[in-house]
């Protein structure tokens, strides 16, 4: 410890505006800017450890910033700005995966063609319902088909296990799940070709492979992102835990009192009010 500073006379500097004492101590320590009197410009003054924690968990490396800890606001800082980036890089490709896969089974999965084996092949395994289908094939095919028929055939009493879901309306996320994950909706798929065993595992087309693998990509793409924002939040509570306990160290290196000394000015002994800084080198 080397007592390094010490301002005199106090009543008689003059200070520009923004520099007057409030007479409170602890508020002139906290806020008090000495900048602008001679050889005092590098003296750092305490910061509020619980504010720069703020700054630090709202942006990371702020409050390190504001108390001159270059180094570790840089790192904070990098961090936060890499995490972001590839957060947003893996929504991004997360979308465009499940626009992909989504593209695929529309262009791949019919409910035309699976209303079709329903009417053809379902009263063996259910009732008879007839699926109504509009013959224009200028509609969309989930614009042609009667989904509450659909729907019915599927709630109906079955002879054999198997038929265990009915179909979303066309564009919910479970529609897309549900025609590649269960056996029952393999009828829909353009390649596929009845074997006479609806329940078969055998004659599942590889296209329920691919869109598969589409559709997995594109949740470990997401599932990556959710990582992600774990970091992230890591991150801002460190960067602020390290604000507070980084502050709190700094303001160690700084004490103040004031009192009155007598000083020899001009061949005189005079009494001055004194502010002492002590401050660790």
């Amino acid at each position: 410890m080397k007592n390094i500073f010490m301002i005199l006379l106090l009543s008689q500097l003059t200070f520009a505006d923004e520099n007057i004492l409030s007479g409170n101590l602890k508020t002139d320590l906290l806020f008090f800017k000495i900048d602008s009197v001679k050889n005092f410009s590098n003296i750092k003054l305490r910061r509020n450890p619980m504010l720069m924690g703020t700054y630090s968990f709202l942006i990371p490396g702020l409050g390190q910033y504001k108390t001159d800890r270059i180094t570790q606001s840089i790192i904070f800082s990098a961090i936060e700005i890499t995490t972001v980036a590839a957060f947003l890089y893996l929504e991004n490709e997360g979308d465009k995966k499940t626009q992909d896969y989504k593209n695929y089974a529309n262009n791949n999965w019919s409910v035309v063609k699976y209303a079709e084996w329903i009417n053809i092949y379902g009263a063996e395994y259910g009732d008879s319902t007839k699926i109504y289908i509009n013959p224009n094939t200028n509609l969309k095919p989930w614009e042609r088909v009667s989904w509450s028929d659909v729907n019915k055939w599927e709630n109906s009493s079955h002879k054999q296990g198997g038929f265990t879901h009915h179909l979303p309306a066309h564009g919910e996320q479970q529609y897309f799940e549900l025609i590649g994950k269960y056996i029952q909706y393999k009828f829909g798929w353009k390649d596929y070709t009845y074997s006479g065993n609806a329940l078969s595992k055998s004659d599942i087309p590889k296209q329920v492979d691919d869109y598969m693998n589409e559709r997995g990509k594109a949740n470990q793409m997401y599932y990556n992102a959710g990582l992600i924002t774990g970091i992230i939040f890591i991150n801002h509570l460190v960067s602020a835990l390290d604000a507070v306990y980084g502050t709190s160290t700094y303001n160690k290196n700084v004490s103040a009192n004031i009192g009155i000394e007598n000083i020899n000015y001009a061949g005189r002994k005079n009494i001055y009010p004194v502010l002492k800084l002590t401050v660790k080198l």
